[in-house]
C-alpha cells in the first residue's frame, strides 16, 4: 500500500501486512463464553431494573433543570438590580444556558432512547463480538466501512500500522486477557466499567449503529473469507 495524498511521507507498506494488521485488530473483538455469560446476566438484570432508573434519571434532570432555570432567573433579577455589571452577567448567562441545553439535551435522548438501552447495549456488543467473522466474510468496500466505523485514526509509521479504536471501542479492544484462574474476578470488574461506559456513550447519543453487520453473518456458508488480506480496508490506513 502507497499513500496518495501529497502530505504523506513517501514509503509504501505491503498490501497484505496492512491486511493482516486489520484482521488482528478485528480479533479483539472475540469475547470467550465466560465474558458473553457474564455481560448477557447482567444485561438481564439491567432490563429488569432499567424503568426504575429511568424514571429516576429523568426526575434528576427535570430537577436539575429548574434549578438552572431559578438561577438564570435570580442573575437577571442581580443584573436589573445593578448587582453585576454586563459583562458578568453574561458570562454567568451564558455558562447556564449551556449546562441548560446540555441538560435538555439529555432528557431528549432519556425519552427517546432510554428504554430501549439494554437491548441496544445487547445487541451492539452481540454485533461487536462477531466482528472479526464479520469482517472475514465481508465485501472489500464493507471492511472499508467496518474500520472506518471501528477505528478513529490509522496510521503507517514505517512499516508498522497503528490502529486506534473508536471511543466506543477503545474499553473492549483494551480489556485485559483473562487467564482461567483470573476471569471469576476480573470479568465482573472488566465487564461492569465496560457496561457503564457503553450506557454513557449511548445516553449521549455516541453509541454506532452496527446493525449493517448483522446481514454479513448470513453470507458465512456462501461467501470464502480473503486470505491474503487484500482489498480489507486497507485504502482507508492513511
Amino acid at each position: 500500500y502507497r499513500c496518495h495524498n501529497k502530505q504523506c511521507p513517501k514509503n509504501s507498506i505491503r498490501e497484505d501486512v496492512v491486511g493482516i494488521e486489520v484482521a488482528q485488530f478485528f480479533q479483539k473483538f472475540n469475547f470467550n463464553e465466560k465474558e458473553v455469560a457474564y455481560f448477557k446476566a447482567k444485561i438481564l438484570k439491567l432490563k429488569k431494573t432499567w424503568e426504575t432508573q429511568q424514571q429516576d434519571d429523568t426526575r434528576n434532570l427535570n430537577v436539575k433543570l429548574g434549578q438552572i432555570k431559578d438561577r438564570l432567573n435570580r442573575l437577571t433579577d442581580a443584573y436589573l438590580d445593578e448587582a453585576l455589571d454586563k459583562a458578568m452577567f453574561e458570562a454567568r448567562k451564558k455558562s447556564l444556558l449551556i449546562d441548560q441545553k446540555a441538560t435538555e439535551a439529555n432528557l431528549a435522548n432519556l425519552a427517546r432512547n432510554g428504554s430501549a438501552t439494554p437491548t441496544k447495549l445487547e445487541n451492539f456488543l452481540e454485533l461487536a463480538g462477531n466482528a472479526g467473522l464479520s469482517h472475514a466474510i465481508a465485501l472489500p468496500e464493507e471492511r472499508r466501512d467496518m474500520v472506518k466505523i471501528f477505528t478513529s485514526n490509522r496510521l503507517v509509521d514505517g512499516k508498522k500500522v497503528d490502529l486506534k479504536p473508536s471511543l466506543p471501542f477503545q474499553e473492549i479492544v483494551n480489556r485485559p486477557q483473562f487467564a482461567y484462574c483470573d476471569q471469576r474476578q476480573d470479568i465482573p470488574r472488566t465487564w461492569d466499567h465496560i457496561l457503564d461506559v457503553l450506557t454513557a456513550l449511548n445516553s449521549e447519543g455516541l453509541l454506532p449503529d452496527l446493525s449493517s453487520l448483522s446481514g454479513l453473518g448470513h453470507r458465512g456458508d456462501t461467501t470464502e473469507p480473503m486470505k491474503d488480506g487484500r482489498d480489507d480496508g486497507s485504502a482507508v490506513v492513511k
